[in-house]
């Protein structure tokens, strides 16, 4: 187990310089929000091999409760930082959803994670379009339109 939480820690930290770089810059939430799922999805019609990791890992905490001792959603620092990028988009108003920033980081995370596990598992379909897809159905549900 302690193997296991460990790569976890190691294959967010290949992720971390850039989901950094995407919060640090002067952009909307949505616009922080696309960006990050572009870098957490990588190449997108391509395998990630970080993120098809870290896809499997909600599924693993279901299998194996111990894992839930270990890995918290609650002092992870990526999780930490959506909550903060949702709860900043809730505040200003620029996310019109009544919900959580807990409710949006399920809904974010969860189809991220879906979406790659899905795809990368069953080789259906395009991550691209899904992607695309995504977005618009964050952009019309919790953002307000144009």
């Amino acid at each position: 187990m302690d193997l296991y939480c460990q790569t976890i820690d190691a294959t967010q930290e290949l992720l971390r310089p850039d989901f950094e770089a995407v919060l640090n810059e002067n952009l909307p939430c949505k616009e922080k929000l696309i960006q990050l799922l572009q870098v957490a999805l990588g190449d997108v019609d391509t395998e990630s091999s970080a993120s098809s990791f870290l896809a499997g890992v909600p599924l693993e905490m279901m299998r194996h409760a111990e894992l839930r001792t270990v890995i918290d959603y609650k002092t992870n620092r990526m999780a930490l930082t959506l909550l903060a990028l949702f709860r900043e988009g809730l505040d200003s108003g620029e996310i019109i959803a009544t919900a959580t920033p807990e409710d949006l980081m399920i809904l974010f995370m969860g189809g991220l994670l879906g979406m790659r596990t899905l795809q990368q598992g069953g080789q259906i379909g395009s991550m691209e379009n899904a992607f695309h897809l995504f977005i618009a159905m964050l952009d019309h549900g919790i953002f307000p339109s144009n």
